[in-house]
């Protein structure tokens, strides 16, 4: 892949820039400091690749906010390159958001097909991988780790393929394998496994939970029964008080009645004998009567008779007054007579009256039967325990119903429901297990050729690393990307970490370029060519080996790749310029002015 020139209509401090890139030689740029030149940088690799995407924090700026222009409205470029046979134009608008590829003979928009990191569909290479290995800063000395896209595009290439089709990304591709489940979407084999785990534990809960439930509703079944013989019991002893309050109620209203005639005959009785009463009193009252007239009368007639037998009145009064005594006792025997009788029918009556009302009242001397009062008290508490035994009756009976209407009812579907669980977990554990074997022989494939693309990239860094520091040599892999380097004076191999704390800036700039130069030449290997960006590269380094070190670049590794180089060294490039090995193989291009 060639870029061959880049519009920048708005991009940080650049506007209205363009920049026409040599076909057959190296691109130098130099620039004073703050002047664009790391922007410049910057768009380059957004035109190719877009930004990344990136959230915005509280109190932090991303990276598209930061190349945001200053004196512009517009915040868009437009870069030419030649990759996969064809001439294309990438327009991006960063403020529209916009990204179109067109094809610049037909002038067609073809941008379905490709993706907007070009870097990724063209070199095979993500934005953040193109930046580790041809994004080249000297202003920070590079550190370079593992790096699991670019080792598995390696092995890739080894295994022959030019696209990510290698063991590495086989297994990649296996670790983020899904597995679509009949009730959801695709998960990862390990949580569609601990998902349906999951839902089969819940299931057995559920089952057992309602095995419970029928356990307990079987002791609530005996509870239902004894309540019920209960409920008879009280029942039927109710029905038994409720008898006998109504026979004490009829017991007591007889009884009343019985007083009230009882009362009613004794008031006749005493009004009769009340009445006896007074007609033996006037009875008396008539013999004393006639007793005293009869005793006067004798008495008349005595004194009559007396007083003519003494001579002291004649025969005639004497007699007279004889006889009228006489005729008075007379009329007070008869008086007497007469008062001894008197009434004698009503008397008669009244003593036949007397002894009908005697015969009349009732007999109260028969023991009295249990008052109602006590038995209504006694009916109140038995029907408040029969509500209270009705109301557990209630109550047992939904629960039994309910629980055996549960059982019924989601048993078998639980069961069911189980069963296809049980039956997809073990399809997802055939499936993750299938998943392991695979990834067992993709990595034995995966180990082997880490060791083969390991020997190919020493190869090439091995040659490339003296050009840019003849100090150190032997620079090798290992299939992790970390490596070692072996220093010439003491034949002393040195790790990545003793490299890192140990050797000068200038020793490890060069070094960690040999390794990036190294990586961009095996990449590139079967595939498009990858572009270098430069920017301030061998800046910590002495004159002579910043020489040598650009000689190499832009003489030898730029026959296969296009390299830009972007420089604030501008007496060291002008020193250079007398060097035919620069005029044949460098272009300078102006920072030029705005359009």
């Amino acid at each position: 892949m060639r870029i061959e020139s880049i519009n920048i209509r708005g991009f940080g401090c650049l506007v209205n820039r363009r920049y026409d890139f040599p076909e057959d030689r190296a691109a130098l740029i130099i620039a004073d400091n703050e002047t664009g030149k790391s922007t410049l940088a910057a768009a380059i690799l957004a035109a190719l690749c877009g930004f990344p995407n990136q959230r915005r924090a509280k109190g932090s700026v991303t990276l598209k906010d930061a190349f945001t222009p200053w004196d512009s409205e517009t915040y868009a470029v437009e870069m030419d390159i030649s990759a996969d046979g064809r001439s294309l134009r990438v327009e991006r608008d960063f403020a529209k958001d916009t990204f179109i590829v067109r094809d610049r003979e037909t002038g067609k928009d073809i941008s379905a097909s490709y993706e907007k990191d070009l870097a990724a569909h063209i070199l095979r290479l993500p934005r953040e991988d193109f930046v580790r290995i041809a994004f080249i800063s000297g202003k920070d000395v590079p550190s370079f780790g593992p790096a699991p896209g670019i080792q598995a595009r390696l092995s890739a290439l080894v295994e022959g393929s030019t696209q990510n089709t290698g063991a590495e990304t086989a297994i990649a591709a296996l670790d983020g394998a899904r597995y679509t489940l009949d009730s959801g979407g695709p998960l990862k084999t390990e949580t569609a496994t601990k998902r349906l785990s999951e839902s089969i534990a819940d299931k057995r809960q559920a089952m057992n939970a309602l095995d419970a439930a029928m356990d307990a509703a079987g002791e609530d079944a005996g509870r239902l029964e004894q309540s019920r013989k209960l409920h008879a019991e009280l029942s039927s002893e109710l029905s038994a008080l409720d008898s006998g309050f109504r026979a004490a109620r009829s017991a007591e209203a007889r009884a009343n009645e019985q007083r009230v005639e009882e009362l009613q005959a004794r008031l006749v009785i005493e009004q009769t004998e009340a009445r006896l009463g007074a007609i033996k009193q006037e009875r008396q009252a008539g013999k004393q009567l006639g007793a005293t007239i009869l005793i006067g009368g004798i008495a008349l007639a005595v004194v009559s008779f007396c007083t003519w037998l003494l001579g002291f009145l004649d025969a005639g009064p004497s007699v007279a007054g004889a006889l009228a005594g006489i005729a008075v006792a007379a009329a007070g025997a008869v008086r007497a007579s007469k008062a001894e009788v008197a009434n004698a029918d009503e008397k008669a009556r009244l003593q036949r009256q007397i002894e009908d009302a005697r015969a009349q009242t009732p007999d109260m001397s028969v023991p009295a039967a249990r008052p109602s009062a006590e038995i209504e008290i006694e009916q109140r508490g038995l029907r408040q325990e029969l509500d209270n035994i009705s109301a557990t009756i209630i109550d047992l009976e939904k629960r039994v119903g309910a629980t055996v209407d549960a059982y019924h009812r989601d048993y078998a579907v639980l069961r069911n429901e189980l069963h296809i669980l049980e039956h997809e977990l073990a399809k997802a554990e055939r499936f993750g297990n299938a998943i392991e074997v695979a990834k067992q022989v993709l990595s034995e494939v995966a180990e082997d050729s880490r060791r083969r693309w390991a020997a190919a990239l020493n190869c090439g860094a091995t040659s490339i690393l003296p050009h840019l520091n003849p100090d150190y040599d032997d620079l090798r892999f290992d299939d992790s990307l970390d490596f070692t380097i072996r220093r010439i004076a003491d034949d002393r191999t040195l790790e990545k970490a003793d490299i890192d704390a140990c050797l000068s800036t200038g020793a490890k700039d060069q070094i960690y370029l040999a390794v990036r130069l190294a990586c961009c030449e095996e990449l590139s290997r079967d595939g498009e060519s990858i572009p270098a960006l430069l920017d301030d590269p061998l800046m910590a380094a002495d004159d002579s080996r910043f020489a040598t070190g650009l000689r190499y670049i832009v003489e030898s590794f730029a026959r296969d790749h296009q390299i830009i180089v972007l420089s604030c060294s501008k007496q060291r490039h002008e020193a250079l310029t007398r060097e035919p090995w620069f005029a044949d193989n460098v272009v300078c291009l102006d920072q030029e002015e705005p359009q």
